[in-house]
């Protein structure tokens, strides 16, 4: 089950807090949407919010999920992510 501060749209789309910035995603992996929700990562996103800057180009090798990818794209001008497929 999902946490309460995620919601499911009608596009089976949710909407998950990242470090206060809201972003929709597939619900697939419900275990790691909820540790961000829970502030697992929030460590991260601070070093994100300390150095990434508006001019700057963000590149997520090894995206996965893309959550690292969609918070940053919060921020800078330009950002890729890249995931192998199997």
């Amino acid at each position: 089950m999902l946490p309460d501060c995620v919601e499911r749209d009608a596009e089976n789309q949710t909407a998950v807090r990242i470090h206060g910035r809201e972003v929709s995603v597939v619900e697939a992996p419900q275990d790691y949407w909820r540790w961000v929700a829970e502030g697992r990562y929030d460590s991260e996103w601070a070093v994100y919010d300390r150095w990434l800057k508006p001019e700057h180009t963000f590149i997520d090798l090894g995206a996965w999920v893309g959550a690292h990818s969609l918070y940053a794209a919060g921020t800078v001008k330009t950002w890729c992510a890249w995931s192998r497929t199997r």
